[in-house]
């Protein structure tokens, strides 16, 4: 049941950074110097586990943020199954 909530608590916390990236462009305050740092993204949101190296643009964050939901909800289904 631990490892159960953990997961769900790291999907979630995936989810809210693809939103918070989704907002900061809708808004046009997305911030290549802030928001494309892969740093900025792990101190918010440690689950989130973006790139290294390179500058991420908001739609980088929605599909890694996306991809890596994809993968904990499957780890989820199978704990629970």
């Amino acid at each position: 049941e631990t490892r159960l909530d953990s997961l769900l608590g790291r999907i979630l916390d995936c989810l809210t950074a693809a939103r918070e990236a989704w907002q900061a462009e809708l808004d046009g305050a997305w911030d290549p110097e802030t928001h494309g740092r892969s740093t900025y993204w792990s101190a918010l949101h440690p689950a989130f586990e973006p790139p290294t190296g390179r500058a991420l643009t908001a739609a980088d964050v929605r599909a890694l943020c996306a991809a890596q939901t994809s993968e904990l909800i499957d780890q989820a289904i199978d704990l629970a199954g």
